[in-house]
């Protein structure tokens, strides 16, 4: 029996630059699908949701992507100096067109300062859902879910340094299954920031703050001047 040589050769080219083919379509495939994940969680802090309560200057942060990611740290940065936000693990749902979309008009508005968020209408609720920080610390953002930081008010007392934005420290884990960890700078929500800022040092200032504290009895954040005595 005759051995065709060259179309055993032929057979194992063929088999060998078709397992090339495949391997480097996998790489590429996975190449392209995390460098889009990467994408599109740094995407998802463009615009921070930015507030004020009780307790301080608030921000929260919506994870939409599908996969769950970790803040390690959120930090507002000046030309005074870094003011690192404290998460509440105050969570609740959120997800895409969960409230209307907002007109142009209204983004305009908002870009400009304007306004300091867009009107989503009138919730009440009695309590808030709470989830407990990692060991470390840290915040895990599971899908569809927004978390809130805060920035103690005890720190905008005395606060006048110009805000140029925010850096946020992300850990998350690639469709590999490998831990990546990235920070992602936002200027976006620069102007929205500087009202709230603006409007809340008002409230500190004027004594509202200490009076809607008050009525939840906590303690004053600005220390009232004491009487002389007789």
């Amino acid at each position: 029996m005759t051995v065709n040589w060259n179309a055993i050769v032929e057979g194992i080219a063929a088999g060998v630059a078709a397992s090339v083919l495949l391997t480097v379509f996998a790489l590429a495939r996975d190449f392209f699908r995390n460098l889009f994940l990467r994408i599109r969680i740094s995407r998802s802090f463009r615009f921070l949701s930015c507030g004020s309560g009780l307790d301080g200057l608030t921000v929260g942060v919506s994870n939409h992507i599908g996969r769950a990611f970790t803040i390690r740290q959120i930090v507002m940065i000046t030309d005074r100096g870094d003011y690192r936000f404290n998460p509440t693990g105050e969570v609740t749902s959120s997800f895409k067109h969960q409230y209307p979309k907002p007109t142009r008009k209204q983004l305009r508005m908002l870009k400009r300062g304007k306004i300091a968020s867009i009107p989503i209408g009138t919730e009440i609720q009695f309590r808030s859902w709470r989830s407990a920080p990692t060991s470390e610390g840290f915040t895990v953002v599971q899908p569809f879910t927004s978390h809130q930081f805060v920035l103690p008010a005890q720190l905008l007392v005395d606060f006048a340094g110009i805000i140029a934005g925010f850096r946020i420290t992300v850990e998350y884990e690639s469709w590999t299954h490998a831990i990546k960890i990235m920070q992602v700078h936002t200027r976006d929500s620069i102007e929205q920031v500087r009202k709230t800022v603006e409007h809340f040092r008002n409230e500190i200032v004027s004594g509202s703050l200490d009076s809607a504290r008050a009525a939840f009895r906590r303690p004053p954040i600005v220390a009232k001047p004491t009487q002389p005595s007789a």
